[in-house]
């Protein structure tokens, strides 16, 4: 990792930031651990954490950091599965602020955005158009693009719209000394006239223009054989080189790789934020498909759908997606998915899933046809949302295993020519089988990229021993068959080691000046891409054979978990809790704050519970504070992959803090406003007329921290049981109904019983 920072120089970053932002730095030590974790193996807590509030705090930020030789680390969603957005560096979270869609262009189809812009977030934008951005991959619904721009993420319709950098037309950027500059195509002698400027910009085109011209055959020789990638640096965007093309591309009429003059922003593309930050970028959308069909066939090894996946690619589809029988199993003991299993049997060991798309639902059924008798067909839109909903919850589905022992992420990405694909899955499950384990396969078949989770515990030394074994003969496999040792997900901490056994002495040599150009204090995002001493697949992890939790006495006995310490454990940090729709977690979607979302608060606990926060950090007032706007909704109870049930956490922690420091006199109160309403039930009109005084309202703030801006219940005098007795009976001889009646209907509104009441009865229920 970087070398550990001066105190000084911390306190003086703290200080500048304060003092010239818009926006907000923190450097407490909870909100350091809840950003020390992504959705990968790894674990390094930040210096703290920056949420710039405009592209000119983002400018600043780079600047102060710059000043004071202080590593910087940009971060959209917190997704990434190679621990490209962890480390030992300040923070910039961008999703907090920077997330407008400042602009879209219906005629030239392009959209321009800020980099906290969630992927989801512009399609829906964008969709009022017919348009949609191409790229999609499974975290759509939370990923930034700012961390789709640094991972050249891309999806399940890869094989139609290619990667990110395919559709990156311009990006706004800040340079590492915190100058900015834009990113766009332009005349060869455009940019030999940049070149000559004596700025840190004109030293990247200058860079980048030798790159081009000495590297050329370097690049046709070395380069992976697949253009399916997000290892090393996107050098082949200089010279326009591509080994192959999506073999479906939506435009014929649109050169693959698509380039228009000199342009460097699509180069940034799965850069990591080694290279520059992003303020804004202009992308180009595309025509949204009008139908689409889905043809779900089943198979009895992974490795002949694989063997199908070629003939499958001559019928044209727009998506071939493998989804493994133990993703449709775990899939049915989660509740937000189990009621989507309509397209499975249960038994298959594979499925393969192609799409079909076309102006109307006739025309995607009849491109289709060939397939119609050996699968299943699924044309209503409901049956195929259910499907995708399964598959991109999937990475989160395949971790829902108790115990210790999980398949892990950090080769999970490799892609190969497609012809080559069963032959990489027959190889790597001898190789996993070698090491005394098995893995589960998934994913972008179409594109020879399968994800796949070798089974290990990094508990043990065996684990952690065989972690690193797997991943060095995992690339010397990929690097045998011309692949790419990342297809979609990135480098990071995993696999950045590993990227001269892929791209040859030649190539490194080339990335190493690329990043010198653009970072010569190397303070951008240190040790990813270009691996640093101290970093590796096996350092900086979560989990180790010295992990261990504090042993806790618990109420509930989180069984299936194996305890409390491992029932907040069970959050791997993929995010899902960040989305704008559903029921998880209200408070992060009004706060838009880490420490309100179920992650955040996975993580604290953890932080706690393992040593890595203070001792008595688990029932100190920040820990409450952390847990105190979660609702207990259980929305993560059903909607969490990994079931991460935080309601019952936090009642077990209540009792922790509780314990320790006594029940406030707002929990007495209202854990007791039954006994209350009943005493006030006589008095109901004085109560509520003193209730409404401006006084009461300042009391309540000061005493019971209830918001002034609340009303407080209106009291009734005559509860619903009494003014159901009094009131006249419909005959009913039906069904036997019970109705219960809580606190609030029955003091509070008891109209509102009244009224289940009358429509029960009418509808004929006794």
């Amino acid at each position: 990792m970087t070398l550990p920072i001066p105190a000084q120089a911390l306190r003086e970053l703290e200080h500048r930031l304060q003092s010239r932002l818009a926006g907000e730095a923190r450097f407490d030590p909870y909100t350091r651990v809840m950003y020390a974790n992504d959705g990968s193996i790894h674990e390094a807590e930040p210096l703290g954490v920056v949420f710039p509030r405009n592209a000119d705090d983002l400018c600043a930020v780079v600047e102060t950091a710059a000043e004071l030789s202080i590593p910087l680390l940009p971060r959209g969603a917190g997704t990434s599965l190679a621990g490209q957005t962890v480390g030992a560096a300040l923070v910039v979270d961008c999703s907090r602020h920077l997330n407008r869609v400042l602009a879209i262009d219906r005629e030239a189809r392009t959209a321009d955005v800020e980099p906290g812009v969630v992927g989801a977030g512009l399609n829906r934008a964008a969709g009022a158009y017919g348009l949609m951005f191409g790229p999609d991959p499974a975290s759509l619904d939370r990923a930034t693009f700012g961390g789709m721009i640094g991972n050249n993420a891309t999806g399940l319709h890869s094989i139609r719209y290619g990667m990110t950098a395919d559709h990156l037309l311009a990006l706004d950027a800040v340079l590492s000394d915190g100058s900015p500059v834009r990113f766009e195509a332009q005349s060869e002698e455009s940019a030999q006239l940049k070149a000559k400027a004596n700025t840190l910009e004109g030293r990247v085109y200058a860079e980048a223009l030798r790159l081009r011209g000495e590297y050329a055959a370097d690049i046709e020789k070395d380069w992976p054989r697949t253009w399916r990638r997000a290892s090393g640096y996107s050098l082949n965007y200089l010279t326009g080189f591509t080994p192959s093309r999506p073999p479906a591309w939506y435009d014929p009429a649109l050169a693959y790789p698509p380039m228009a003059g000199f342009n460097l922003a699509p180069v940034l593309a799965g850069s990591e934020g080694t290279l520059a930050l992003t303020r804004s970028a202009r992308v180009r959308l595309v025509p949204k498909p009008k139908a689409s069909v889905l043809v779900v066939l089943p198979f009895t090894a992974t490795a002949d759908a694989c063997e199908m996946v070629p003939e499958l690619l001559r019928l044209q589809p727009a998506a071939i997606e493998l989804l493994p029988g133990a993703l449709i199993n775990r899939a049915n003991l989660v509740p937000a998915y189990a009621r989507r299993m309509t397209f499975a049997n249960g038994d298959e060991e594979a499925l393969l899933v192609a799409e079909f798309t076309g102006d109307t639902p006739a025309e995607a059924l009849a491109a289709a046809a060939p397939l119609a008798g050996r699968g299943r067909v699924l044309s209503s839109p409901e049956a195929q949302a259910d499907l995708w909903a399964v598959r991109r919850g999937g990475m989160g589905i395949i971790m829902n295993v108790p115990g210790d022992l999980k398949p892990l992420d950090f080769i999970e990405d490799v892609s190969v020519p497609v012809e080559r694909l069963a032959e990489y899955v027959r190889a790597m499950d001898a190789l996993l089988a070698g090491y005394g384990t098995s893995g589960v396969w998934y994913a972008h078949a179409s594109a020879g990229c399968l994800h796949f989770r070798p089974m290990l515990d990094l508990k043990t030394e065996r684990g952690l021993a065989n972690l690193r074994g797997i991943a060095t003969d995992a690339a010397d496999l990929t690097a045998s068959l011309r692949g790419s040792f990342s297809g979609e997900h990135g480098d990071g901490l995993s696999r950045s080691e590993f990227l001269d056994r892929i791209f040859g002495p030649r190539l490194m040599e080339a990335f190493g000046g690329l990043k010198r150009a653009f970072d010569p204090a190397g303070l951008l995002n240190p040790g990813k891409k270009l691996a640093t001493p101290g970093t590796g697949v096996d350092r900086d992890l979560r989990h180790t054979p010295s992990f261990e939790t504090i042993p806790l006495k618990t109420v509930f006995s989180f069984r299936r978990e194996g305890g409390f310490a491992q029932a907040a454990d069970g959050c791997v940090g993929a995010g899902v809790c960040r989305q704008d729709e559903g029921v998880m977690c209200p408070s992060y979607q009004a706060t838009r704050d880490e420490m309100h979302l179920t992650r955040g608060r996975a993580n604290a606990l953890r932080a706690a519970m393992s040593g890595r926060l203070p001792p008595g950090a688990l029932t100190s007032p920040q820990m409450h504070q952390v847990l105190d706007l979660c609702l207990e909704c259980k929305g993560c109870k059903g909607e969490c992959p990994t079931g991460v049930d935080l309601a019952r956490i936090k009642s077990e922690f209540l009792n922790f803090y509780q314990a320790e420091h006594g029940v406030s006199p707002r929990s007495r109160l209202f854990g007791e406003i039954a006994t209350v309403s009943r005493w006030v039930r006589p008095v109901a009109g004085l109560a509520n007329w003193f209730n409404r005084l401006p006084p009461t309202r300042w009391l309540l703030a000061r005493l019971l921290q209830v918001a002034p801006q609340r009303t407080l219940p209106p009291f009734q005098s005559q509860t619903f049981t009494r003014r159901l007795r009094a009131g006249k009976r419909l005959a009913a001889a039906g069904q036997p109904v019970v109705l219960f009646v809580d606190t609030f209907t029955e003091y509070n509104h008891p109209a509102l019983g009244q009224a289940a009441v009358r429509v029960l009865e009418a509808a004929g229920c006794q």
